[in-house]
């Protein structure tokens, strides 16, 4: 009886030893820390349920679904909206105002402003789509359920396209979907749903050029900009952040790429990665604009990637480099 109660003594010993040991062990795994560097931000990798996952869903949807033209719609039909700096406004309508003829033309897409002029009326403001913008029809566990059944692994979600309509309750902006038109977390809902059916779910941004806000491309719009991506990161921990467009449409006194250290983000990618569950499950894809290259023969060099022709048209030169965890075509 005596060995007996000492045997199971021992046991618990090593049981209570083992789990000691494992405790240290597993504070000692803590989770990598990100810099906003470029040597930093590349050692983070893409997880291999990204690379097994060969097909997925993007989402275009938003207030350009009620003209029902294009995503672009806003700067195809009003002449003084611009994928960059615009020529002023909000409002933006069909009209020429005090634009030249040759401002005018240059600035639109006919076909898109009378097709605008004909159904909506000349006068009328993009922002007047937002109250017509119900989405009563709405069924993100209908939706989740037909991607998986087709055989997705992930979902990615215009969360905010270039129009800037906000499709999360954000507090960076009035304009979104639960203070306005809807009033209802389309975001939200659809993250619910997809992780309902072990899915993985991302948003796209827009992260370096803007159609809507007068402000872009000064720094209080890029503050602006990167506190609305936080949010989006704090709110749903997406797995997939998508960033647009690689090069941004605005240029500095010299004529060169204002680059991810002007739009701020490298420290965005770097939040992105730190405040997620878990940093080695989530992936961040190229388009946050570009660095000063620390390794000009990597693969993410801009003369070794797919933009290379691109970047000769853009007279871009080869000491840039990329940042995020793989390639948009």
């Amino acid at each position: 009886m005596i060995l007996k109660y000492k045997t199971m003594k021992q046991s618990l010993l090593i049981i209570l030893i083992t789990g000691i040991l494992l405790g240290y062990s597993c504070r000692e795994q803590k989770k990598e820390v990100y810099e906003p560097t470029p040597e930093s931000l590349d050692k983070h990798k893409a997880p291999q349920w990204f690379s097994d996952a060969k097909f997925g869903i993007f989402i275009h949807w938003g207030v350009y679904a009620v003209p029902a033209y294009h995503e672009w719609y806003l700067v195809f039909y009003s002449p003084k909206a611009s994928f960059g700096k615009n020529l002023g406004g909000p409002p933006y309508t069909a009209a020429q105002g005090d634009l030249s003829d040759s401002v005018f033309n240059a600035n639109i897409w006919k076909d898109a402003n009378e097709y605008h002029r004909q159904n909506f009326g000349v006068d009328f403001d993009y922002d007047q789509f937002i109250h017509m913008f119900q989405a009563e029809n709405y069924d993100p566990g209908s939706w989740a359920k037909l991607f998986k059944k087709a055989g997705a692994r992930y979902v990615v979600m215009t969360a905010k396209h270039g129009e800037e309509f906000a499709m999360w309750p954000s507090k960076f902006t009035p304009r979104n979907a639960m203070d306005m038109g809807p009033h209802r977390d389309l975001a939200g809902d659809l993250v619910k749903e997809v992780r309902a059916e072990n899915m993985k779910m991302g948003f796209y941004h827009n992260t370096t050029y803007s159609f809507w806000d007068e402000r872009f491309p000064n720094k209080e719009w890029v503050a602006y900009m990167n506190n609305s991506i936080k949010e989006l990161v704090d709110m749903y921990h997406p797995d997939i952040l998508w960033g647009d467009v690689l090069f941004s449409p605005e240029r500095n006194e010299k004529g060169e790429d204002l680059g991810a250290e002007y739009f701020n983000t490298l420290d965005l990618l770097a939040y992105f990665y730190n405040n997620s569950p878990d940093p080695s499950q989530v992936v961040a894809n190229d388009r946050f604009d570009l660095v000063k290259s620390v390794n000009p023969a990597s693969k993410k060099a801009i003369s070794n990637s797919i933009y290379r022709h691109e970047a000769d048209r853009w007279k871009l030169g080869d000491s840039l480099s990329l940042i995020g965890d793989f390639q948009t075509p």
